[in-house]
């Protein structure tokens, strides 16, 4: 049996429904922390919601039950304590345990606060991730930072783990006619994370485009704080007026790639591994997408890795795409992220 476990995020309802569909559903079980919008328990594919929260007592007997009669444990990224300190106390799960990295879960190394509970939590988290069996991941570089930080000796499972990776499948039946406003359509990042580094890239194109006839999309809809999120409008509106568009509200799928369909230009100007499913979408309607290219971005490796046709955010210019390179990167997410890999690399693992 294979033991699913997954903190409360917009994937995994997706991410259950592809293993229905190409997998025996009856040799997977899955424990969801906290209530998930349209997901409820449901004993016919073995999915029960866990606590993430409270007693560490409590949450150890209710979930070690699951973890001792499992053959392997895919543990859909490590952000709650709990489970740290769980496998930190019964070490012989970690031999069983395929991380995947989300992202956060690794970078808490490098922007944990230095408060005295972090810098007590990453001695657990650092033991956790050295002795864990087996990683699993898209972008190889996250994994080499995850030897490089935690001396892990995790063996490495390269996977396109979500659904949402295999856009292919799903952007192919898509289409939209061409956008009517005659402007220039720039996004910057993809949440109100502060890891997309917004006032960065907003104070640089003030000095390169605020004359020039565009518009700058901010989606602002999830992650990040209110009072960042303040900040960044505030200071957009400020510098740019209405040319800065920014999208506080959930949106339809529909309605969002209708939204990456009109785009000219996306920066993302992240120093870790983030926005993947948006930067594939976008290159596979054709635009133009800038990423940052400092030490340790994992994106601009694994964009480089598929042989992307990509750019350095320092060499920003308001060029769109080339028709040639439009048509190369479409042919790579034909070929590379679709759903028949996506089935093809879950195979490897179970």
């Amino acid at each position: 049996m294979i033991l699913h476990f997954a903190n409360n995020n917009s994937f995994i309802g997706a991410y259950i429904e592809f293993i229905r569909n190409n997998f025996d559903i009856k040799n997977h079980l899955f424990l969801i922390n906290g209530n998930i919008e349209g997901l409820q328990e449901d004993e016919t594919i073995n999915l029960f919601l866990a606590p993430s929260i409270g007693k560490f007592r409590k949450f150890r007997k209710e979930i070690k039950p699951y973890f001792e009669v499992a053959d392997k444990v895919i543990l859909h990224g490590l952000f709650i304590p709990n489970l740290v300190f769980f496998l930190y106390f019964n070490r012989k799960y970690l031999s069983k345990c395929y991380w995947i990295i989300y992202g956060g879960d690794l970078y808490y190394y490098k922007f944990n606060s230095k408060r005295l509970w972090s810098k007590f939590y990453e001695i657990f988290r650092k033991f956790v991730i050295k002795n864990f069996g087996n990683i699993i991941m898209y972008a190889e570089g996250d994994y080499a930072l995850a030897k490089k930080w935690y001396k892990t000796k995790a063996k490495f499972h390269e996977c396109l783990f979500y659904p949402y990776l295999g856009v292919y499948d799903y952007l192919k039946n898509i289409h939209f006619e061409s956008k009517q406003v005659n402007k220039i359509n720039i996004m910057i990042g993809n949440s109100a994370d502060p890891s997309n580094n917004h006032i960065i890239i907003l104070q640089r194109l003030t000095n390169l485009v605020f004359d020039q006839n565009i518009r700058i999309i901010c989606p602002l809809s999830y992650g990040g704080s209110k009072e960042y999120i303040e900040k960044v409008i505030e200071f957009g509106k400020e510098k740019f007026d209405d040319k800065f568009i920014p999208l506080v509200n959930f949106l339809s799928k529909d309605k969002y790639y209708k939204i990456l369909s009109d785009v000219d230009i996306a920066i993302f100007n992240h120093y870790r591994q983030q926005a993947t499913g948006n930067i594939l979408s976008l290159l596979y309607f054709g635009k133009k997408v800038y990423v940052n290219k400092e030490e340790n971005s994992t994106t601009w490796g694994f964009l480089k890795k598929y042989k992307f046709k990509f750019f350095d955010f320092n060499d920003f210019n308001l060029d769109v795409l080339s028709e040639k390179d439009q048509v190369w990167n479409k042919a790579i997410i034909k070929s590379k992220f679709n759903y028949i890999n996506c089935k093809r690399d879950w195979e490897k693992i179970f």
